[in-house]
């Protein structure tokens, strides 16, 4: 699988954008884009660009709906169709007093590479989300990142966390920003923590080849989870430990 990650600029408007990637972008299988790259009216016009070059896109899209606003990310097939979308599940603060609506799903996606799953932007930070993916049989998790990063240390965290994503689970993790704030960033890391591909700074079309049949992806590690010592995860609250 050829994967393109693309740090968006915008200064095209995001259709015009998003087909100059799937121009620079030709021998590419599939794209991912940033969180919120495209409001939901312009769906169709991804679409329709899917369907004419014949690629695969996970689109970060400002979903507008009756119920609200959500983060949501939509998965289109090399025919044009949307096989699938996930809402963001785990928002910010900003978003909460945005208002923005939360997801209640994990939604995963079947496709000709193999199941994968999206973690929206601050979902990545969150280790159970990407577990219950690769309990699901997902290969490769999508980041689709809302902004740069803000400082160096956030870089380095964040790039952090997606190799602890990758190497934990014994998957492929891979993420992309915006063309914005001090670091725009796009990142891969191997089922094994290694890194594939990393830029910073840069508005451009990052491309990993990525290979979801690996044996390196036949994790070990879920067999010897101790599920039964986990109850505590599924409680809402955090514990308070007794003072004896």
């Amino acid at each position: 699988m050829k994967l393109g990650l693309f740090v968006a600029k915008k200064e095209l408007g995001k259709i015009n954008e998003l087909k100059r990637f799937l121009e620079e972008g030709k021998k590419l299988d599939a794209l991912l884009s940033p969180e919120g790259y495209l409001h939901s009216d312009l769906i169709p016009d991804a679409q329709q660009l899917a369907k004419k070059y014949q690629k695969w896109l996970f689109l970060g899209v400002d979903e507008f709906t009756q119920q609200g606003h959500f983060e949501s990310a939509i998965v289109i097939d090399r025919k044009g169709k949307i096989i699938g979308k996930h809402r963001k599940t785990v928002l910010t603060r900003s978003e909460i007093e945005e208002k923005k609506k939360i997801g209640n799903d994990l939604n995963f996606f079947k496709t000709e590479f193999g199941k994968v799953g999206i973690a929206v932007c601050f979902e990545v930070y969150f280790p159970e989300i990407c577990r219950v993916f690769t309990l699901n049989g997902v290969k490769l998790i999508l980041n689709p990142i809302g902004t740069g990063m803000w400082h160096e240390r956030q870089f380095q965290l964040w790039n952090a966390v997606g190799m602890a994503r990758a190497d934990e689970n014994q998957i492929y993790v891979a993420g992309v920003s915006h063309f914005c704030d001090k670091i725009p960033i796009a990142y891969a890391y191997a089922p094994d923590g290694k890194l594939l591909a990393q830029s910073r700074n840069k508005n451009e079309l990052v491309v990993v080849n990525l290979n979801l049949k690996s044996k390196e992806l036949e994790s070990s590690r879920l067999a010897k989870r101790k599920p039964r010592l986990y109850s505590i995860i599924c409680k809402t609250g955090v514990s308070k430990t007794k003072k004896k």
